[in-house]
């Protein structure tokens, strides 16, 4: 037995073992405990029961049924949610409420993420990073590895001259108040947006309804950035606005990019994708890959370390 900080979890040779108590038997349980399995199979993960509201059998595909009130004098590393948006979050709240903390509990989705590192999920879940981003892919990859937003730069955009004058006094900028400017059509959406004032930079809330909403999520977001484990990225298809990014002084940053500058942080990717209207094309690959669309990169290894690690 090894212990760590926060978890205990078996080891075994090169292989890390942990023990997980899967919290949930629903539809969910039942469509996606075969990922759960494989990862059991590769001997990285060991279900030590089950647990849920309803105690309908004793036994659940060979797992043994575990009581709530007994889950505390369970053994196990890890709390797998088997289940989404706002019974995950009520899940979250009782296990926390019971004096779980919050690093062990996971959602069964990152199991369906290519060759996870189960290790280095936990370790993002211990100190979890702040996406500072130029467009909305950071609040999909947060959603994919299902965290919690650690970032107000979430469903917008701003342009890449904004955004790099944010990049160089960001506590400037956050600590700023928003300030509506006026509504813009979203095309794709097919409805009007806030377009909003920070400090001297613009800030475009296209997924927003009302500057009231974006104003509040922005503020409620704020309070959540870890400025000591920031990660910092950036979508452009603008060579000069690449280079300045490149130049910039921070530990973890990637700037996807469809050219080839040789520059440290710049990612090139070097796809096929049509040349009409092609930054635009060229955001929504990066954004596709950040879902898994596109498989290219290690989302786990790019938060951890800032490298792109090829699937």
């Amino acid at each position: 037995m090894r212990i760590t900080e926060d978890i205990l979890y078996l080891e075994v040779g090169d292989i890390i073992v942990y023990r997980g108590l899967i919290w949930g038997t629903g539809k969910t349980f039942s469509d996606n405990i075969n990922c759960i399995n494989y990862y059991e199979h590769l001997g990285e993960i060991q279900i030590v029961g089950v647990t849920s509201k309803n105690n309908l059998l004793g036994n659940i595909m060979g797992y043994s049924f575990v009581e709530k009130e007994n889950i505390k004098e369970t053994a196990f590393d890890i709390i797998i949610v088997m289940a989404d948006k706002c019974v995950f979050q009520e899940i979250r709240g009782e296990a926390m409420r019971i004096g779980i903390p919050d690093s062990v509990v996971i959602s069964y989705k990152i199991f369906r993420l290519p060759k996870i590192n189960i290790k280095k999920y936990l370790e993002i879940k211990k100190n979890p990073p702040t996406i500072f981003v130029n467009n909305c892919w950071g609040g999909l990859t947060y959603h994919q590895l299902g965290l919690e937003f650690y970032s107000p730069f979430i469903n917008m955009f701003e342009s890449d001259v904004d955004y790099l004058k944010f990049l160089h006094n960001p506590r400037k900028y956050i600590d700023s108040q928003l300030e509506y400017i006026e509504d813009e059509y979203e095309v794709n959406l097919k409805r009007m947006y806030p377009v909003c004032k920070c400090d001297d930079i613009i800030l475009h809330f296209n997924h927003y309804l009302s500057f009231e909403e974006a104003n509040r999520c922005w503020e409620r977001r704020k309070s959540r950035i870890n400025w000591d484990n920031l990660f910092v990225a950036m979508i452009t298809s603008n060579e000069e606005s690449a280079i300045s990014f490149s130049k910039l002084q921070y530990m973890k940053k990637i700037c996807f990019v469809p050219f080839d500058l040789k520059m440290p942080s710049l990612e090139c990717i070097n796809l096929n994708f049509n040349t009409d209207n092609s930054s635009n094309t060229f955001k929504s690959i990066i954004n596709g890959m950040a879902i898994g669309t596109n498989l290219y990169y290690d989302p786990v290894e790019l938060l951890n370390s800032g490298n792109i690690k090829r699937l």
